[in-house]
């Protein structure tokens, strides 16, 4: 493909702006009738398959932005008390409800990485003597929740390669 100039946005979703609007067009039409449009076989995508890859991919990055948002620098673990951490962990539940509905067997290995990048974090908080019992408390708490969100999305993802008949 040529270098792009700009993006175009649908839904949400930052795409490359090839001729902005009859991109994002496209898209909007394929995803409402649910048909393959013929810019999209130029590239060689399945239109269905394209479309619930930006559903899960609008997903992933408000699940990304939720982790951003979590100041894990705070003096103290501070940022135990405060509803980003939180947000982060069940938005994870949102995406177990995008696998339950779907076939998709696609994960996003930023994803996967952030959450065992706040695994980390929340494991060295749980082992610092130094911050409060509470605090401690809620680390660990925090970290049985994420992964049983983690785990309960990768099960989904192993059931739907099953039910595709892929071998995993």
């Amino acid at each position: 493909m040529d270098a792009y100039q700009g993006t175009a946005e649908t839904d949400g979703v930052q795409l490359p702006a090839q001729s902005t609007c009859t991109q994002a067009a496209l898209i909007q039409r394929s995803a409402k009738r649910g048909t393959l449009c013929p810019s999209l076989m130029s590239f060689g995508l399945d239109g269905m398959n394209f479309i619930l890859g930006l559903k899960r991919r609008r997903i992933e990055d408000r699940i990304m932005a939720l982790a951003h948002k979590v100041e894990v620098s705070q003096k103290g673990a501070a940022w135990l008390d405060r509803e980003h951490l939180w947000d982060f962990i069940y938005a994870w539940h949102d995406l177990l409800k995008y696998y339950e509905d779907t076939e998709d067997t696609v994960v996003g290995a930023q994803l996967i990485k952030q959450a065992l990048v706040f695994g980390g974090i929340l494991r060295d908080v749980i082992e610092n003597e130094t911050i409060s019992l509470r605090r401690r408390e809620r680390a660990q708490m925090g970290l049985m929740e994420l992964h049983m969100q983690v785990d309960a999305v990768l099960h989904q993802v192993e059931r739907n390669v099953v039910e595709k008949g892929h071998t995993p």
